[in-house]
């Protein structure tokens, strides 16, 4: 996730937090965040779904 210093919208703080593969910042003074995913490397076994 990329670093932001100031919010962008109103030059605010911005609280970044992770909680598992959800990544999120948000500014403290105003309504802008961001919210992503992170997925680590798949592994090389192959997968099978029974029904």
């Amino acid at each position: 996730m990329e670093d932001f210093d100031k919010c962008e919208k109103c030059g605010g703080e911005i609280e970044y937090r992770r909680v598992d593969r959800v990544h999120c910042c948000f500014c403290k003074n105003c309504d802008w965040n961001l919210v992503t995913t992170y997925l680590p490397e798949l592994d090389e076994n192959t997968y099978s779904i029974l029904s």
